[in-house]
């Protein structure tokens, strides 16, 4: 995915240049605007957008409907939320919003989306950069936030001008280096990387068919099962199986080389209806406690092989010692764009789950229905780079409180991939966690 202003969706007067990452007003009247070859309903994303020359008015930049009218998106504005600049007012379908710091001419207005939790976050990002929404706002940690509700779940950038003005409005997607850091959890709106959002868990003692249930409008997508399960005193079941959705699921990994855990991830092509279903994790052997996470994948490249090709992945540790911290070192990858996975197991961590550097947790649940307790823990990257070399380290040491000798914790480590180039054609990864 490479994301530009559209010159298919623009209006008549506008002319883009730079790759079509500039706009400017050339003939015409009235307020003109242009909306970006591409739209989002997923993921945390960032973009960035600055001004060459200042008019007020009707001269702003912000997010739209795909079915907003270009001559009327600024004025109102109607099916968008809109950022005027010169004077910081932000607009939503005609109703204020509030208002950031106003920023001035050729100074990069920041724009952070979080589509998970129907959000916006607008900054100056050249000259006050940690003031998010005017103050009191930020969203790394999901503090306030302009919502999105009342627009489509689908929204584009937009930029647009009035007549007064010739512009240019220039936009950086993340073709370059932006003017300020990113938030913490967000990435380019051009990363290209699978994006990821929570979805559901379950958890049993002892039951040879453990079902978790699904209910989302996705379609046409991967879906990820990994689960974790101990035994006390003794080796751990193995998974056998997992059936339901319309999928065929494969064993993508196992790790259970410690005395009394087991972990694996399991995927599998859906393609049908995925509204009300149930998936069945059958097991081989008895356990303890189990939990099991579910993802889904959508927009890889190829369907049939959403994983990147490198021979050293997926990757698995198993714990040596009863307390451990998963660590995996010469990690490398052999596509771009790809989102990196590090689940991990134990019967019980030391303290309450903290990712790796750079990942953001998706879900850590915890159970202790049986004689001990299990927590089984997913966490996400994207990256839009070639990794080389890189140790990832949990944030969390795994342990087992209930025993002073049986190790317990295991570990895998594994990238989703967008890119083209590990087979067959398709549009850009984005990975939800379904609930």
């Amino acid at each position: 995915m490479t994301t530009t202003l559209n010159p298919a969706d623009k209006s008549a007067g506008i002319t883009l240049s730079s790759g079509n990452l500039v706009m400017s007003y050339t003939s015409g009247s009235g307020d003109q605007s242009a909306r970006a070859t591409t739209g989002l309903s997923s993921g945390k994303v960032y973009f960035e957008a600055k001004f060459a020359a200042s008019a007020g008015g009707d001269q702003g930049a912000g997010l739209a409907n795909i079915g907003a009218n270009l001559a009327t998106a600024m004025s109102g504005p109607t099916g968008a939320i809109i950022c005027y600049p010169a004077t910081g007012n932000v607009y939503k379908n005609g109703v204020s919003q509030g208002t950031i710091n106003a920023v001035s001419v050729n100074a990069w207005m920041g724009f952070a989306i979080d589509f998970g939790a129907g959000k916006l976050w607008i900054r100056n990002a050249t000259a006050t950069p940690t003031t998010w929404n005017g103050g009191g706002a930020d969203p790394a940690t999901n503090t306030g936030g302009y919502l999105l509700s009342g627009l489509d779940a689908t929204l584009y950038p937009i930029g647009g001008l009035p007549s007064t003005v010739g512009g240019p409005w220039t936009f950086n997607f993340g073709v370059s280096g932006f003017a300020a850091a990113l938030p913490s959890g967000f990435v380019a709106y051009d990363s290209g990387a699978p994006t990821v959002t929570f979805l559901n868990n379950a958890s049993w003692t002892n039951t040879a068919a453990a079902t978790v249930h699904i209910s989302t409008l996705i379609t046409d997508c991967i879906l990820l099962v990994t689960v974790y399960n101990e035994h006390t005193g003794t080796a751990a079941a193995t998974v056998s199986s997992v059936t339901g959705a319309g999928a065929t699921f494969a064993l993508r990994k196992r790790s259970n080389g410690s005395a009394t855990g087991g972990l694996d991830l399991w995927w599998g092509h859906a393609t049908g209806d995925l509204s009300n279903v149930n998936l069945t994790v059958n097991f081989s052997g008895a356990y303890d406690d189990a939990v099991i996470n579910v993802c889904a994948v959508t927009g890889c490249a190829n369907q049939s092989a959403p994983f990147d090709t490198n021979a050293g992945l997926p990757a698995a540790l198993s714990a040596p010692t009863v307390t451990w911290t998963p660590s995996f070192s010469g990690i490398n990858t052999s596509q771009a764009h790809d989102t990196l996975l590090f689940i991990a197991g134990s019967v019980s961590p030391t303290g309450a789950w903290t990712p790796p550097t750079g990942f953001t947790n998706i879900a850590h649940p915890t159970y202790g229905g049986g004689s001990w307790a299990c927590m089984a823990a997913v966490d996400a990257q994207q990256v839009s780079t070639l990794q080389s070399g890189i140790t990832v380290t949990s944030g969390t040491a795994l342990s087992n409180s209930f025993s002073g000798t049986a190790t317990c914790g295991e570990a895998i480590f594994d990238a989703l991939t967008a890119d083209v180039s590990a087979g067959g054609g398709g549009s850009q990864a984005r990975v939800m966690v379904l609930a």
